[in-house]
Protein backbone atom coordinates (compact mmCIF):
# COMPACT_ATOMS: atom_id res chain seq x y z
CA UNK A 1 0.00 0.00 0.00
CA UNK A 2 1.26 3.52 -0.69
CA UNK A 3 2.69 5.38 2.27
CA UNK A 4 0.42 8.09 3.64
CA UNK A 5 2.04 11.46 3.14
CA UNK A 6 2.71 13.71 6.11
CA UNK A 7 4.29 17.13 6.10
CA UNK A 8 8.07 16.85 6.22
CA UNK A 9 9.65 17.37 9.62
CA UNK A 10 13.20 18.16 8.63
CA UNK A 11 15.97 17.37 11.08
CA UNK A 12 18.90 19.40 9.85
CA UNK A 13 22.07 17.59 10.86
CA UNK A 14 24.99 19.90 10.26
CA UNK A 15 28.20 18.03 9.61
CA UNK A 16 30.98 20.46 10.43
CA UNK A 17 34.06 20.29 8.27
CA UNK A 18 36.33 20.82 11.23
CA UNK A 19 39.43 20.17 9.14
CA UNK A 20 38.92 23.58 7.54
CA UNK A 21 39.30 25.59 10.71
CA UNK A 22 40.69 23.62 13.61
CA UNK A 23 44.23 23.48 12.31
CA UNK A 24 44.17 20.03 10.77
CA UNK A 25 46.66 18.93 8.18
CA UNK A 26 44.90 18.27 4.89
CA UNK A 27 46.21 15.33 2.87
CA UNK A 28 48.72 15.40 1.39
CA UNK A 29 50.77 17.41 3.92
CA UNK A 30 52.51 19.92 1.72
CA UNK A 31 52.59 23.73 1.35
CA UNK A 32 49.70 25.72 -0.14
CA UNK A 33 49.19 25.09 -3.83
CA UNK A 34 46.46 24.93 -6.45
CA UNK A 35 44.88 21.49 -6.59
CA UNK A 36 42.12 19.77 -8.51
CA UNK A 37 39.52 17.79 -6.63
CA UNK A 38 38.21 14.33 -7.49
CA UNK A 39 34.75 15.83 -8.01
CA UNK A 40 35.83 18.16 -10.85
CA UNK A 41 35.35 21.29 -8.78
CA UNK A 42 37.22 24.41 -9.86
CA UNK A 43 40.73 24.69 -8.50
CA UNK A 44 40.95 25.72 -4.88
CA UNK A 45 43.76 26.57 -2.50
CA UNK A 46 44.86 23.67 -0.31
CA UNK A 47 46.94 24.61 2.71
CA UNK A 48 48.23 22.67 5.67
CA UNK A 49 46.48 24.80 8.30
CA UNK A 50 43.27 26.80 8.10
CA UNK A 51 42.13 29.44 10.59
CA UNK A 52 41.20 29.00 14.22
CA UNK A 53 38.46 27.84 16.56
CA UNK A 54 36.85 31.29 16.61
CA UNK A 55 36.15 31.16 12.89
CA UNK A 56 34.53 27.74 13.22
CA UNK A 57 32.28 28.82 16.08
CA UNK A 58 31.36 31.96 14.14
CA UNK A 59 29.93 29.74 11.40
CA UNK A 60 27.79 27.85 13.86
CA UNK A 61 26.63 31.07 15.51
CA UNK A 62 25.68 32.48 12.10
CA UNK A 63 23.59 29.41 11.31
CA UNK A 64 21.88 29.60 14.71
CA UNK A 65 20.98 33.23 14.02
CA UNK A 66 19.75 32.70 10.44
CA UNK A 67 18.30 29.72 8.59
CA UNK A 68 18.95 27.35 11.50
CA UNK A 69 16.30 29.28 13.44
CA UNK A 70 13.60 28.73 10.80
CA UNK A 71 10.42 27.56 12.59
CA UNK A 72 9.76 24.84 10.02
CA UNK A 73 12.91 22.96 11.06
CA UNK A 74 12.32 20.20 13.57
CA UNK A 75 15.87 20.18 14.95
CA UNK A 76 19.34 21.45 14.10
CA UNK A 77 22.46 19.81 15.50
CA UNK A 78 26.19 20.18 14.92
CA UNK A 79 28.54 17.18 14.94
CA UNK A 80 32.20 17.74 15.82
CA UNK A 81 35.20 15.46 16.12
CA UNK A 82 37.17 15.85 19.35
CA UNK A 83 39.95 18.44 19.02
CA UNK A 84 43.38 17.21 20.04
CA UNK A 85 44.37 20.59 21.49
CA UNK A 86 43.20 20.83 25.13
CA UNK A 87 42.44 24.56 24.92
CA UNK A 88 40.30 24.08 21.82
CA UNK A 89 38.54 21.12 23.43
CA UNK A 90 37.72 23.31 26.42
CA UNK A 91 36.18 25.95 24.16
CA UNK A 92 34.07 23.33 22.39
CA UNK A 93 32.91 21.87 25.70
CA UNK A 94 31.84 25.34 26.82
CA UNK A 95 29.86 25.74 23.59
CA UNK A 96 28.22 22.34 24.14
CA UNK A 97 27.09 23.42 27.61
CA UNK A 98 25.95 26.85 26.44
CA UNK A 99 23.88 25.87 23.40
CA UNK A 100 22.98 22.21 23.82
CA UNK A 101 22.96 21.64 20.05
CA UNK A 102 26.49 20.31 19.61
CA UNK A 103 27.34 16.61 19.60
CA UNK A 104 31.01 16.17 20.45
CA UNK A 105 32.30 12.83 19.17
CA UNK A 106 34.99 12.17 21.76
CA UNK A 107 35.97 8.83 20.22
CA UNK A 108 36.57 10.38 16.78
CA UNK A 109 39.88 12.16 16.31
CA UNK A 110 40.18 15.25 14.15
CA UNK A 111 41.14 14.07 10.69
CA UNK A 112 40.23 14.96 7.16
CA UNK A 113 39.27 11.35 6.51
CA UNK A 114 37.22 11.02 9.70
CA UNK A 115 34.43 13.24 8.37
CA UNK A 116 32.66 10.02 7.41
CA UNK A 117 32.35 9.17 11.10
CA UNK A 118 30.70 12.54 11.77
CA UNK A 119 28.21 11.92 8.97
CA UNK A 120 27.34 8.50 10.33
CA UNK A 121 26.77 10.01 13.79
CA UNK A 122 24.41 12.59 12.28
CA UNK A 123 22.40 9.93 10.44
CA UNK A 124 22.23 7.78 13.57
CA UNK A 125 20.89 10.73 15.57
CA UNK A 126 18.22 11.35 12.92
CA UNK A 127 17.32 7.66 12.87
CA UNK A 128 16.53 7.76 16.59
CA UNK A 129 14.36 10.88 16.26
CA UNK A 130 10.97 9.41 15.37
CA UNK A 131 9.46 12.85 14.74
CA UNK A 132 11.81 13.50 11.82
CA UNK A 133 10.70 12.46 8.34
CA UNK A 134 13.89 13.60 6.55
CA UNK A 135 17.45 14.52 7.43
CA UNK A 136 19.41 17.28 5.76
CA UNK A 137 23.17 16.97 5.94
CA UNK A 138 24.86 20.29 5.21
CA UNK A 139 28.28 21.85 5.68
CA UNK A 140 28.74 24.69 8.12
CA UNK A 141 29.50 27.07 5.25
CA UNK A 142 26.27 26.20 3.43
CA UNK A 143 23.24 28.48 3.37
CA UNK A 144 19.89 26.65 3.20
CA UNK A 145 16.68 28.21 1.88
CA UNK A 146 14.37 26.23 4.10
CA UNK A 147 10.92 27.02 2.65
CA UNK A 148 11.69 26.12 -0.99
CA UNK A 149 13.67 23.09 0.18
CA UNK A 150 10.61 21.80 2.04
CA UNK A 151 8.50 22.43 -1.07
CA UNK A 152 11.00 20.36 -3.06
CA UNK A 153 10.81 17.53 -0.52
CA UNK A 154 7.00 17.54 -0.66
CA UNK A 155 7.20 17.00 -4.42
CA UNK A 156 9.49 13.97 -4.02
CA UNK A 157 8.75 10.39 -2.94
CA UNK A 158 8.23 10.16 0.82
CA UNK A 159 10.48 7.13 1.27
CA UNK A 160 13.78 5.79 -0.10
CA UNK A 161 14.65 9.37 -1.07
CA UNK A 162 18.21 10.50 -1.81
CA UNK A 163 17.89 14.12 -2.93
CA UNK A 164 20.73 16.44 -3.86
CA UNK A 165 23.24 17.19 -6.60
CA UNK A 166 23.53 13.47 -7.29
CA UNK A 167 26.29 12.14 -9.52
CA UNK A 168 24.96 9.07 -11.30
CA UNK A 169 27.04 7.27 -12.46
CA UNK A 170 29.42 8.06 -9.64
CA UNK A 171 32.76 7.61 -11.41
CA UNK A 172 35.55 5.59 -9.84
CA UNK A 173 38.50 5.70 -7.46
CA UNK A 174 41.72 7.60 -8.13
CA UNK A 175 44.62 5.13 -8.15
CA UNK A 176 47.39 7.71 -8.62
CA UNK A 177 49.34 7.64 -5.32
CA UNK A 178 50.20 11.32 -5.78
CA UNK A 179 46.54 12.33 -5.88
CA UNK A 180 45.05 14.01 -2.85
CA UNK A 181 42.10 11.65 -3.37
CA UNK A 182 44.19 8.52 -3.78
CA UNK A 183 42.28 5.33 -2.94
CA UNK A 184 44.01 1.97 -2.76
CA UNK A 185 42.46 -1.29 -4.00
CA UNK A 186 42.37 -2.39 -0.36
CA UNK A 187 40.29 0.67 0.57
CA UNK A 188 37.94 0.32 -2.41
CA UNK A 189 38.38 -2.96 -4.35
CA UNK A 190 35.98 -2.11 -7.17
CA UNK A 191 36.45 0.18 -10.15
CA UNK A 192 33.24 2.17 -9.79
CA UNK A 193 31.62 4.33 -7.14
CA UNK A 194 27.89 4.19 -6.41
CA UNK A 195 25.72 7.25 -7.05
CA UNK A 196 26.66 9.94 -4.54
CA UNK A 197 25.65 13.50 -3.77
CA UNK A 198 27.91 16.50 -3.31
CA UNK A 199 28.37 17.08 0.40
CA UNK A 200 27.48 20.77 0.59
CA UNK A 201 23.94 19.58 1.25
CA UNK A 202 21.71 16.60 0.56
CA UNK A 203 18.54 15.04 1.98
CA UNK A 204 17.80 11.45 2.98
CA UNK A 205 14.36 10.25 3.98
CA UNK A 206 14.21 8.98 7.54
CA UNK A 207 13.74 5.36 6.49
CA UNK A 208 17.13 5.45 4.76
CA UNK A 209 18.72 6.99 7.85
CA UNK A 210 17.25 4.18 9.94
CA UNK A 211 18.58 1.61 7.49
CA UNK A 212 22.04 3.15 7.64
CA UNK A 213 21.92 3.18 11.45
CA UNK A 214 21.02 -0.53 11.46
CA UNK A 215 23.53 -1.74 8.89
CA UNK A 216 26.64 0.45 8.91
CA UNK A 217 29.52 -0.06 11.32
CA UNK A 218 33.22 0.85 11.15
CA UNK A 219 35.55 0.60 9.40
CA UNK A 220 34.22 3.30 7.10
CA UNK A 221 35.37 4.40 3.66
CA UNK A 222 37.34 7.61 3.99
CA UNK A 223 35.56 9.74 1.33
CA UNK A 224 32.31 10.88 2.94
CA UNK A 225 30.24 11.61 -0.18
CA UNK A 226 31.00 8.22 -1.71
CA UNK A 227 30.59 6.44 1.63
CA UNK A 228 27.04 7.74 2.02
CA UNK A 229 26.24 6.55 -1.50
CA UNK A 230 27.56 3.10 -0.60
CA UNK A 231 25.51 3.02 2.62
CA UNK A 232 22.36 3.84 0.69
CA UNK A 233 23.07 1.04 -1.79
CA UNK A 234 23.62 -1.31 1.14
CA UNK A 235 20.19 -0.46 2.55
CA UNK A 236 18.58 -1.19 -0.83
CA UNK A 237 20.40 -4.51 -1.13
CA UNK A 238 19.39 -5.57 2.37
CA UNK A 239 15.76 -4.44 2.33
CA UNK A 240 14.96 -4.82 -1.37
CA UNK A 241 13.39 -2.20 -3.59
CA UNK A 242 15.00 0.77 -5.31
CA UNK A 243 16.39 4.09 -4.17
CA UNK A 244 14.65 7.23 -5.41
CA UNK A 245 17.67 9.20 -6.58
CA UNK A 246 16.65 12.77 -7.37
CA UNK A 247 19.25 15.08 -8.84
CA UNK A 248 18.61 18.78 -8.30
CA UNK A 249 21.34 21.19 -9.32
CA UNK A 250 19.91 23.81 -6.98
CA UNK A 251 21.96 22.01 -4.33
CA UNK A 252 24.81 24.28 -5.37
CA UNK A 253 28.18 23.04 -4.15
CA UNK A 254 30.24 25.87 -5.63
CA UNK A 255 28.76 29.28 -4.89
CA UNK A 256 25.48 31.16 -4.64
CA UNK A 257 22.65 31.52 -7.16
CA UNK A 258 19.39 33.26 -6.53
CA UNK A 259 17.27 30.12 -6.98
CA UNK A 260 19.48 27.76 -4.97
CA UNK A 261 18.08 25.43 -2.38
CA UNK A 262 21.55 25.21 -0.84
CA UNK A 263 24.43 27.61 -1.51
CA UNK A 264 28.01 26.79 -0.57
CA UNK A 265 31.18 28.61 0.52
CA UNK A 266 29.19 31.22 2.45
CA UNK A 267 30.95 33.13 5.22
CA UNK A 268 29.24 33.96 8.53
CA UNK A 269 28.68 37.52 7.29
CA UNK A 270 27.25 36.08 4.08
CA UNK A 271 24.86 33.87 6.04
CA UNK A 272 23.48 36.93 7.85
CA UNK A 273 23.31 39.00 4.68
CA UNK A 274 21.41 36.30 2.78
CA UNK A 275 19.01 35.89 5.70
CA UNK A 276 18.38 39.64 5.86
CA UNK A 277 17.89 39.88 2.08
CA UNK A 278 15.76 36.76 1.55
CA UNK A 279 18.56 34.76 -0.06
CA UNK A 280 19.40 37.38 -2.69
CA UNK A 281 22.99 36.54 -3.66
CA UNK A 282 23.54 39.73 -5.63
CA UNK A 283 22.82 41.85 -2.55
CA UNK A 284 25.59 40.04 -0.70
CA UNK A 285 28.52 40.27 -3.11
CA UNK A 286 32.03 41.00 -1.91
CA UNK A 287 33.56 39.98 1.37
CA UNK A 288 30.41 38.15 2.45
CA UNK A 289 31.04 35.30 -0.01
CA UNK A 290 34.00 32.95 -0.10
CA UNK A 291 33.60 32.21 -3.80
CA UNK A 292 32.12 33.80 -6.88
CA UNK A 293 28.39 34.53 -6.88
CA UNK A 294 25.98 33.98 -9.74
CA UNK A 295 22.69 35.72 -10.35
Amino acid sequence: MPTRWRAPSLAAALLLLTHLSLGLDLPPQRPCRRVRSVFDLPDFASCRRWGAMGAEQARRDAIRATWGSHPALHAVRFFLAAPADPATLQQVEAEVARHGDVTLLRNVAESYFNITHQTLAALRAAAHDRAATHVLKADDDSYVRVAPLLDRIRAAPAERLFLGFVERPGGGPHRDPHSRWHVTPEEWPGDRYPPWAHGAGYVLSADLARGVERLVRPPLFKLEDVAVGEWVERVAADEGGVINYERDERFNFNGCRVHDLVSHYISPAGQRCLWDHLGNCMRCLGAHMRTRTHQ
